[in-house]
C-alpha cells in the first residue's frame, strides 16, 4: 500500500546524502538506439526533477519508443534494485508553479511494475495531443514539436514513493521531460451527420497542412454514409503520420415521412402514409416542408398550405409533375440538431383517350388510332374485341391503330412504361344503335330528371339529333332536351348520320300524385241496381254469393294497410253494424282478391240483399275509399262435370283455353295512353268477354259487353281528368289496366 510522508529537504542536500543516480536510455521498437542528452533541471520548486529529453530526430507523437531504466543508488536502507517497483503516468504541470508541485495523471502507463535496471524496459506510446497548462515546462512554441511528461517514481520507503493522482503531497517525482515531433491532432472522435451527408475535412477540424488517408472502410467524404459506422483513417502533416479513429453516426428519422415514388396521375390524388404531426416519435418529427423551393408546412410559426394538405394533416399533391418535397427532420435528442431529406415524387402524366363510345360504320369499317405518347413516355398498347371464331373477347391487336371486321363491344388499353393504364370502352355498329331513353314516371312537384342520350356516343358532328314533343319538333340539336314536357307528353329523339338509316326512341312523360293513395274495387260482379240514398241515387254493384272478394292491387305508395267491414244503411248513411276494422298484421302492400267473408268470423255471413261498405285505408299517410256491393243469390246450373257454378261468374273451359285466354289478356294493348277521348285495346285473337271501368275509389262507371272483337274502342271523352282502372273478364280469366285521362 502506498504511503505518503512528510519531508521536507532541498533536493542538493537530498541527492548528496542519498546518492541516488537517475538515468535512462532509448530505443526505437525496432531496437535502434536513440542518441540523446538528457537535461537535468531543478526548479524552484521542492520535491522534483525535471530530465529533459529530446527524441525529437526519432520519434513522432503516436510512435513509440522502448526506455530502460539504468537508475541506481541508495537512500538510508531504501535501494533501487532489481526488486524495486515503478509507477509510470503521463501527467500534466500544474501553472504557476509554487512551492507544493501541482500536476494531474492523464492516463496510466505502468503502475507498481519491476522496471529492472539494465534489463526490463517499457515500451510507451507518446500521445497526439500534447496537455493544456504545460507553458511552463515547454521551452519555446515551435509548432514542429510537442512535449510530453512523463511522471515517474520508484516505491521508496521515503520521498521517492510512487505517482498519485492529482497533487502529489511531499512525495518526490522524476519528470521525463519528452521532446518528439508533432503529429497531427484527432480532434474529432465522434460525429453526427445528416443522411447522405458527406464528411468534410472542416467537419473534421482538419489543420492547415495536414492531409487524410487509408479511410477504412470507405472515405465518407466521397459517399455520403447511409448507417452509423466506426471509421479509422491516416492524419500526415509531412513529417508524423497518425491513425485517427472517427465514430459518426448518421441522424435518421425514426417514421419517415415520405418516400422517392412514381404516382399514375389515374390514382391521383396522391397522399402521404400519415399526417405530418403523426410522424413525430419522442426522438424526432416533422418540423418543415418545402415543394420545389417553396414553403409549404412550418411548424414554428404554425404555418400549411391547405393546397399541399388534407383535412388529416396528410400531405397531397393533385398534379402531373416532378415535385423535389424537402421534409426538414428535428432530432430532439441531438440538442434540436435538424436534418433536410429531399424526396422526388413523380407524377406522370394522364393517359388521354380522347375516342368516342360509338362507332357507327354504315358501309365500310374503318381504322380506328389510339393516343401518341406525349414526348417521354412509351405507350403500349392492347385492343381487345369479339372474336368472330371463338365468340369470345380476346386481344386482337397491339399497334396503335386497328381496323374492327365485326360489330360489338371493344376495348382499348393503354398503358405506359410506369404500368400507369387507361381502358376506354366502345361500341362497333354497322347501323345507328337505338338509344336508350326510359319513360319518366315523377311524382308530383318533384324535379323533372334530364331527358338525354348523353354518354351513347351520338357526337356531332358526326350524329344529327333532332327532338319532338307530343310530334312538334322543340330542338334541332344535342344530346339533351333543354325543355320541360308536361305530364302526358310524348317525347321523341332521332337520331341521323350521312349514309345510314335514321332511329329514334319515343317514351312518356307521367307526372303522378306520389301520396299514399287507396284504390278498391268489387271483383266478380254480376251486375248493378240502383238505390236511394241520404244524398241521392246511387248505383251500387251485386256480387254472387259466396264469393266476395275485393282488390286493392291498385293502391300506391303505401307501407301498411287498414280495412273495414260493415253493414250500412244508405238512408242515415251510417254503419249498422261494424264486423272488423284495423290495420293487418304485417302488410306493407294492399293485395288483390282480398275474400270479404274471412273479416266476418266464423259466427256470421253476409246476407243477401243487405248493403255492405268496404273501407281501404294506406299509410303513412292516411287516405281511404269505400266501396259498396250488394251480395245476391245467383241461379245454379248443373256443370259439365256434375259440379255446381254461378252461372253469372263461371263457365267450365278446358284449362289450356284458360291459359291461352290468360296469356291473351296479360297482352292486352291500351292505346293512347294517356289519353284525351279514346282508347284502343288491342287483343292477339278475337275474344267474348265483359269490361268494367272504376275510379281509383272503386266507384264503377260503366260496364259493357264485347263478342267475337279483337279491337275495342273505349270512349272516355266525357271523363273527368284522372286515372281510371278498366278490368276485362274473359271466361273464369280477368286482368285489369290503369288508364290516364287528360
Amino acid at each position: 500500500m502506498k504511503q505518503k510522508c512528510i519531508f521536507l529537504l532541498l533536493l542538493t542536500s537530498l541527492f548528496a546524502q542519498a546518492q541516488l543516480n537517475f538515468k535512462f536510455d532509448f530505443k526505437t521498437p525496432a531496437g535502434v538506439p536513440i542518441f540523446t542528452t538528457p537535461t537535468y533541471t531543478y526548479p524552484d520548486i521542492s520535491n522534483v526533477t525535471v530530465i529533459g529529453v529530446d527524441l525529437s530526430n526519432y520519434i513522432c507523437e503516436g510512435q513509440d519508443v522502448v526506455i530502460r531504466n539504468l537508475s541506481s543508488g541508495t537512500y538510508t536502507s531504501a535501494t533501487i534494485d532489481n526488486n524495486t517497483l515503478w509507477d509510470g503516468k503521463w501527467g500534466v504541470w500544474g501553472t504557476p508553479p509554487g512551492s507544493i508541485p501541482h500536476w494531474t495523471v492523464t492516463s496510466n502507463v505502468f503502475d507498481d511494475q519491476l522496471w529492472n535496471t539494465g534489463v526490463n524496459a517499457q515500451t510507451v506510446t507518446i500521445p497526439n495531443i500534447a496537455p493544456v497548462g504545460n507553458m511552463y515546462m515547454n521551452s519555446g512554441n515551435d509548432p514542429n514539436y510537442a512535449y510530453h511528461h512523463l511522471l515517474v517514481a520508484p516505491l521508496l520507503s521515503s520521498h521517492y514513493h510512487g505517482v498519485y493522482n492529482s497533487n502529489a503531497g511531499c512525495s518526490r517525482v522524476l519528470i521525463l521531460k519528452i521532446k518528439v515531433k508533432k503529429a497531427p491532432d484527432c480532434l474529432v472522435p465522434s460525429l453526427s451527420l445528416c443522411e447522405g451527408e458527406l464528411v468534410t475535412n472542416a467537419s473534421l477540424g482538419l489543420e492547415n497542412g495536414v492531409t487524410i488517408s487509408n479511410w477504412s472502410p470507405f472515405d465518407p467524404r466521397v459517399t455520403a454514409p447511409t448507417e452509423s459506422t466506426n471509421f479509422t483513417y491516416t492524419l500526415s502533416n509531412g513529417t508524423c503520420t497518425y491513425n485517427c479513429s472517427l465514430n459518426l453516426k448518421v441522424l435518421k428519422p425514426e417514421k419517415e415521412f415520405l418516400s422517392n415514388t412514381t404516382i399514375c396521375y389515374e390514382d391521383l390524388p396522391f397522399l402521404s402514409p400519415t399526417g405530418v404531426y403523426d410522424s413525430w416519435t419522442v426522438n424526432s418529427g416533422v418540423t418543415s416542408i418545402t415543394v420545389n423551393g417553396n414553403s409549404v408546412f412550418d411548424f414554428d410559426s404554425g404555418f400549411m398550405n391547405t393546397t399541399y394538405f388534407n383535412a388529416d394533416e396528410k400531405f397531397t399533391l393533385n398534379q402531373s409533375g416532378t415535385f423535389i418535397v424537402g421534409v426538414t427532420y428535428s432530432f430532439f435528442n441531438n440538442v434540436n440538431v435538424s436534418c433536410t431529406k429531399y424526396y422526388t415524387i413523380t407524377i406522370t402524366s394522364p393517359i388521354k383517350i380522347n375516342l368516342p363510345s360509338l362507332f357507327t360504320f354504315c358501309n365500310n369499317y374503318q381504322m380506328i388510332c389510339g393516343p401518341t405518347a406525349p414526348s417521354g413516355y412509351i405507350y403500349n398498347y392492347q385492343w381487345i374485341g369479339p372474336n368472330p371464331a371463338t365468340m369470345t373477347s380476346t386481344v386482337l391487336s397491339v399497334d396503335s391503330c386497328f381496323t374492327p371486321s365485326e360489330e360489338g363491344n371493344y376495348f382499348l388499353t393503354v398503358t405506359n412504361q410506369y404500368g400507369c393504364k387507361v381502358k376506354h370502352l366502345f361500341k362497333v355498329s354497322t347501323g345507328i344503335p337505338i338509344p336508350v331513353l326510359n319513360d319518366i314516371s315523377i311524382c308530383k312537384n318533384d324535379p323533372m330528371p334530364t331527358i338525354s342520350i348523353a354518354g351513347q356516343g351520338y357526337l356531332a358532328p358526326e350524329y344529327a339529333i333532332k327532338w319532338y314533343v307530343n310530334g312538334v319538333l322543340v330542338q334541332n340539336s344535342g344530346e339533351t332536351l333543354f325543355m320541360t314536357p308536361a305530364s302526358g307528353s310524348v317525347v321523341k329523339v332521332e337520331i341521323s348520320k350521312t349514309g345510314c338509316h335514321s332511329v329514334s326512341k319515343t317514351i312518356t312523360v307521367t307526372i303522378s300524385c306520389c301520396e299514399p293513395t287507396a284504390v278498391a274495387f268489387v271483383e266478380n260482379i254480376q251486375g248493378s241496381k240502383t238505390y236511394s240514398t241520404k244524398y241521392g241515387p246511387m248505383d251500387i254493384p251485386t256480387v254472387c254469393l259466396p264469393d266476395v272478394y275485393v282488390d286493392g292491387s291498385f293502391s300506391q305508395n303505401e307501407n301498411g294497410y287498414f280495412v273495414e267491414l260493415a253493414e250500412f244503411d244508405l238512408a242515415s248513411w251510417s254503419d249498422v253494424t261494424v264486423f272488423y276494422s284495423g290495420w293487418v298484421p304485417g302488410g306493407i302492400t294492399a293485395p288483390s282478391h282480398m275474400d270479404v267473408n274471412n273479416l266476418l268470423g266464423s259466427s256470421v255471413s253476409l246476407v243477401a240483399g243487405k248493403v255492405y261498405r268496404f273501407r281501404l285505408a294506406v299509410g303513412p299517410n292516411w287516405h281511404s275509399t269505400d266501396v259498396f256491393f250488394v251480395p245476391i243469390y245467383c241461379k245454379i246450373i248443373l256443370g259439365d262435370n256434375g259440379d255446381d257454378q254461378d252461372v253469372s261468374t263461371k263457365t267450365k273451359q278446358l284449362i289450356t283455353e284458360n291459359n291461352i285466354e290468360e296469356l291473351i289478356l296479360s297482352n292486352a294493348n291500351l292505346y293512347p295512353n294517356p289519353t284525351k277521348d279514346w282508347v284502343d285495346v288491342n287483343f292477339s285473337k278475337l275474344l267474348t268477354g265483359n269490361y268494367f271501368i272504376f275510379t281509383t275509389e272503386g266507384k264503377l262507371v260503366a260496364k259493357n259487353e264485347f263478342s267475337d272483337m279483337n279491337n275495342l274502342k273505349i270512349d272516355f271523352s266525357n271523363y273527368n281528368k284522372g286515372i281510371y282502372l278498366i278490368q276485362f273478364v274473359v271466361g273464369n280469366q280477368k286482368i285489369t289496366k290503369q288508364i290516364i285521362k287528360e
